[in-house]
């Protein structure tokens, strides 16, 4: 009769027991920011256990995360800008090669004209 009991009890003290939500994982936090900010507001509230809730660290992690990607978006953006800056240069630089070019007539041996001397004439004894 006792064994009935415990077994009783013991489901319905298991029943009765607050239900804990699954802990957030990192990708989930990078895909909500409202959720991702609400578990950071309650990691700074008790820094405490925030040491050691691992929805903080897994916050944590996310934030850190958010901003690599920032800084790899930052950079893609730098990386376009130097790129067409360089572009522009180069295009200048063609230009005021190009206007100098012509100023610069002089020997060109490959384009001048081809002439040939006459056979020297055998000196007279």
């Amino acid at each position: 009769m006792r064994l009935p009991t415990i077994v009783f009890l013991s489901i319905g003290l298991v029943a009765c027991a607050p239900h804990k939500a699954p802990v957030r994982s990192v990708a989930d936090l990078l895909e909500d920011p409202v959720e991702l900010q609400s578990v950071i507001d309650r990691c700074a509230a008790m820094p405490a256990k925030a040491a050691t809730d691992p929805e903080c660290a897994n916050a944590r992690i996310a934030i850190d995360r958010k901003g690599s990607q920032k800084d790899s978006a930052q950079a893609a953006t730098a990386q376009q800008e130097f790129e067409r800056r360089r572009a522009q240069l180069r295009e200048q630089e063609d230009r005021k090669r190009a206007a100098q070019e012509p100023a610069k007539a002089g020997f060109d041996p490959y384009t001048s004209p081809v002439t040939v001397d006459p056979a020297p004439t055998p000196p007279k004894p």
